[in-house]
Order: C-alpha cells, then sequence, then structure tokens
C-alpha cells in the first residue's frame, strides 16, 4: 500500500481496490464453491452461456 502515497502509482491501488471489490463480491455470492469446483472439475454444462443478441453469428 505504499504506492498510496506515491501519486504515480495511484492507478496500481485503483486497480488493486476495484480488483478486490470485484472478488469479494464474487465471493459473497450463493453458489460460488460449488461453481469454482465445477470449473476446476471441467463441468461445463454447469454453466449457462450468455450471448448478447446483438452478437449472434458472431460466436
Amino acid at each position: 500500500m505504499d504506492a498510496a502515497h506515491d501519486l504515480a502509482r495511484f492507478k496500481q491501488v485503483q486497480t488493486l481496490l476495484r480488483q478486490w471489490r470485484s472478488r469479494a463480491i464474487a465471493y459473497a455470492r450463493p453458489g460460488y464453491e460449488v461453481a469454482i469446483q465445477d470449473a476446476l472439475q471441467g463441468r461445463e454444462d454447469a454453466f449457462v452461456r450468455c450471448i448478447p443478441p446483438e452478437w449472434e453469428g458472431r460466436v
């Protein structure tokens, strides 16, 4: 956290805090542990693939 006092490295602190917040939100979601285990075991059928309508035909 020394970067917080150095204005040149402030962007690094912002990035760190943004990532920390995103992870905290993910960890708090119901089903997170199960989803991690499914991903580690390669169970792709457990995940819903979300394709925005405007991307249809691109993926």
